[in-house]
């Protein structure tokens, strides 16, 4: 009886080895992407829709490349009006977001490369890199929007929800 026991324990303990181990080997397996928003400029276009120059710090912890998929920009009311839905913004084009900031000067200088579908974060890397969105309502209603949200999803359908207040300079 005493032999029977001893057994069982010392399968037990082997099958909790094999759990533990395989978990263990399979850390850092999922590509995740992470990040946070460090500056948001925002200027009014035609005094019917705004641009918001997002620069942000994106990291991938895991083993594996992450390549953008998809980015989406949103405007979130925070407060009282929660229950409205989000404003949507259009991301910009590279070659569009380097001709605003040079017809704008006084939004500023580009300070990081655009994040753009098809990009790659590496296995443990940090990147810092520009997202630039167009919102179809004036800035004095974004203004009232107090948080901006990137949602980056990678080509495995992992989405990074990436958020911050979005303060007014």
């Amino acid at each position: 009886m005493n032999r029977g026991l001893s057994l069982t324990v010392s399968g037990m303990l082997a099958a909790a080895g094999l759990v533990l181990g395989a978990f263990y080997l399979n850390r850092g397996f999922r590509p995740v992407a992470q990040g946070e928003i460090k500056k948001i400029r925002w200027h009014g276009l035609d005094g019917k829709s705004a641009a918001a120059i997002i620069d942000l710090r994106i990291s991938n912890a895991g083993d594996y490349v992450v390549e953008v998929r998809s980015l989406r920009v949103e405007a979130v009311p925070l407060g009282a009006a929660t229950s409205g839905a989000p404003t949507p913004g259009d991301p910009i084009a590279v070659a569009d977001a380097k001709r605003l900031l040079a017809a704008y000067p006084e939004i500023g200088p580009q300070y990081n490369d655009t994040l753009k579908i098809r990009d790659e974060i590496p296995p443990d890397t940090t990147m810092d890199r520009m997202v630039v969105a167009r919102f179809e309502v004036p800035l004095t209603e974004l203004e009232g929007k107090t948080r901006l949200r990137v949602l980056v999803e990678d080509v495995n359908g992992h989405v990074a929800e990436i958020t911050a207040p979005a303060r007014r300079p």
